[in-house]
């Protein structure tokens, strides 16, 4: 599985993208640990970020005669309330997309048949979405034939697990992701420039499988644990109560 992943990541990194890695590599691990606790906390900053950055760049993207740093204000104001006021929401959001991640992952793996595979060039004249259509396009059939319906079922899940098991969903989103960081962040750092795992790491796919589900759960039995205080004052906010 994680070689037919290091297929998609690049074979080198400079020297600043390696102590990026190193310094994400180390958030990360707080976020397996403790990321639930916070979660509140988290999800607010992260929604005014993101919010932010998507109204910023909301005048270029649709043509509108706007100032960046109007829409980048409403959209950090909006986004914010609702990461504050909708925390369930973003969890069940955060989680089905851990897993659709996850899920593409696993359609390549199964249907790249053994292909080799490389992203296209990069148009400085194109757009994201010529970009991102052209990609689709050089897929293999399989993962073409798949990918859709395994990522939407990975989102409703995600979705479905934090309406009815909201703790339980943010301690895994915390888990997943901070493991999904790692992985992504790692592989560059472990594979050589023939893009070859090293010979250290087991190389059948469901023993890979298997480590990183149980440091995924392992995460979110220790999220468990140091956001016991913190679960029912969550979910009085949750249902609307003071």
């Amino acid at each position: 599985m994680l070689d037919a992943l290091l297929q998609l990541v690049p074979s080198s990194m400079p020297g600043p993208a390696v102590w990026a890695v190193i310094a994400g590599g180390i958030v990360a691990l707080a976020t397996w640990a403790a990321g639930a606790r916070y979660s509140a906390s988290l999800i607010t900053l992260g929604t005014v970020g993101l919010g932010a950055a998507a109204g910023m760049a909301a005048p270029r993207w649709t043509g509108v005669n706007l100032h960046p740093m109007a829409t980048g204000i409403g959209g950090a104001l909006v986004l914010g309330v609702s990461g504050y006021a909708l925390h369930r929401l973003w969890i069940g959001l955060g989680l089905g997309l851990l897993l659709a991640i996850w899920a593409a992952a696993a359609v390549w793996t199964a249907g790249r048949d053994g292909a080799d595979w490389q992203w296209p060039a990069w148009n400085d004249q194109g757009s994201v979405i010529e970009y991102a259509r052209q990609t689709w396009d050089e897929a293999p059939p399989a993962v073409e034939r798949v990918l859709p319906y395994a990522c939407a079922t990975a989102m409703i899940s995600g979705l479905s697990m934090a309406l009815m098991w909201p703790r339980l969903a943010t301690t895994l989103m915390y888990s997943l992701g901070a493991v999904t960081a790692m992985v992504a962040g790692g592989l560059p750092l472990l594979g050589s420039g023939e893009r070859e795992m090293p010979s250290w790491l087991p190389s059948r796919t469901w023993v890979q499988a298997g480590i990183l589900v149980a440091i995924v759960l392992v995460g979110a039995a220790v999220q468990w644990s140091v956001s016991a205080g913190v679960a029912p004052r969550r979910r009085r906010c949750d249902d609307g109560e003071a």
